[in-house]
């Protein structure tokens, strides 16, 4: 036996074809001991049919796979030879012209050429194969075979779809996905995605969305003199801290961020344009629950107690008040996303893709009713008596500085930029 067969394409009657190129070229050579350097080349496609659905490079793509086993020949990078032929603005085909095939052959280092044509004819294909030398641009083998139409095009199809990805399989991505709020607000988050191909226009995954959505909300306002207890605040509770600040005002900036941590779903509906190009559409589904997704409180400029406070129960020593920043973070219940879109999939090789997605997210509202810092949580079950900690018994988080509640939404333009590996 002179091959075995590596190719997942393989088909019996290419194989016969190389076996009888490889017997018949020892036969007229004598060669046994050494190995010659063979260069395949696409085959050119003679009729229409044939270049509609380009036979030509899938007997290319098929004999390479055959000489890449051969116990008499050693192939040369289908990669190298291209190259040069580029270089020489040629096509891979070698009806170009024989004798600038040759010489292409020659400078990758082969010193034999497989080409040939293949033509239809009713329900079967004629394959014409010739091995030429490159040293005297002779053809010292030639054969030609038969093949049923439909096998044949059917094999090209399996060849054409798996050139640049795996036609099924497993695929993971990690990409950048800022979003637009609708209140103009940005959000860089970070995603990563493993998805499943069960079928060529399908795709099932699962991934991780990271990232923090900036100031969706800055308030700016000064507590003095004339500042009233908001709702869920204890009169007896601000009264000394009013009366503290009657002889000075603290100015603050409240900003208010949304960390999101979620898991996704996602469905892709996909349709293969070119090799390189898949485009497509896309469902998916966020969730988020208890802190994964919080609304955090940024305050600088808050009045904080820093007298002795005796027994740690809130309450201060002839209270002094000091500007200093403090974090509170406020989380609900489960929140849910959904982002319809459309994606693009460009494959620069057969395993690495550069992916871009456009979508709309569509977001239930954040309802906090935990408030917590580093050091303290707050669930009453009261959203209000929720949201005033023992350290700070005159400002209510779960109210900004009107006396709404503080909710936040994430709904907007999601954009999405990613490498995917597919396995």
């Amino acid at each position: 036996m002179i091959f075995v067969s590596s190719s997942v394409f393989a088909m019996s009657e290419i194989n016969d074809l190389a076996e009888d190129l490889s017997r018949e070229y020892i036969q007229k050579t004598g060669q046994v001991l050494i190995k010659k350097r063979i260069a395949v080349l696409d085959f050119d496609n003679v009729t229409p049919m044939m270049k509609k659905h380009d036979i030509g490079a899938t007997v290319g793509a098929l004999l390479t796979g055959e000489m890449g086993s051969s116990t008499v020949f050693r192939l040369v990078e289908r990669k190298s030879i291209s190259k040069i032929m580029k270089e020489m603005e040629l096509s891979m085909t070698g009806m170009v012209n024989q004798e600038q095939a040759v010489k292409a052959g020659e400078l990758s280092g082969a010193e034999l050429l497989l080409l040939g044509t293949v033509s239809e004819t009713g329900e079967t294909i004629s394959i014409t194969a010739r091995i030429i030398s490159t040293e005297k641009g002779e053809v010292i083998v030639a054969k030609t075979v038969k093949v049923q139409r439909e096998e044949m095009i059917k094999t090209a199809d399996e060849v054409y779809w798996s050139a640049f990805q795996s036609e099924y399989g497993i695929s993971i991505s990690l990409g950048m996905n800022p979003i637009i709020t609708n209140d103009g607000s940005m959000g860089p988050m970070m995603s990563l995605n493993v998805g499943y191909k069960p079928l060529r226009y399908l795709r099932v995954g699962g991934g991780f969305v990271y990232g923090k959505i900036i100031e969706f909300r800055t308030d700016k306002y000064d507590m003095n003199a004339s500042t009233t207890a908001q709702t869920g605040v204890e009169t007896s509770a601000f009264t000394p801290f009013s009366i503290y600040i009657s002889s000075r005002e603290f100015s603050i900036q409240h900003n208010y961020h949304v960390n999101v941590a979620m898991i996704k779903l996602y469905v892709d509906g996909l349709y293969p344009v070119y090799r390189w190009l898949t485009l497509g559409a896309r469902m998916e589904y966020w969730f988020g629950m208890g802190k994964m997704v919080n609304i955090e409180q940024e305050i600088h400029g808050f009045p904080v107690p820093v007298s002795f406070d005796a027994d740690n129960s809130g309450t201060y020593v002839s209270p002094e008040y000091a500007e200093q920043r403090i974090v509170v973070n406020a989380a609900g219940s489960v929140v849910h996303v959904f982002n319809p879109g459309i994606i693009a999939e460009f494959l620069i090789s057969k395993r690495i893709s550069i992916n871009l997605s456009l979508g709309y997210l569509i977001a239930t509202t954040i309802k906090p009713d935990l408030f917590y810092t580093a050091d303290d949580n707050r669930e009453t079950g009261d959203i209000d008596a929720s949201g005033i900690f023992p350290r700070y018994p005159y400002y209510n988080f779960a109210r900004d500085q009107n006396d709404k509640r503080i909710t936040a939404n994430i709904s907007g333009v999601n954009f999405s930029l990613s490498v995917g590996l597919h396995i």
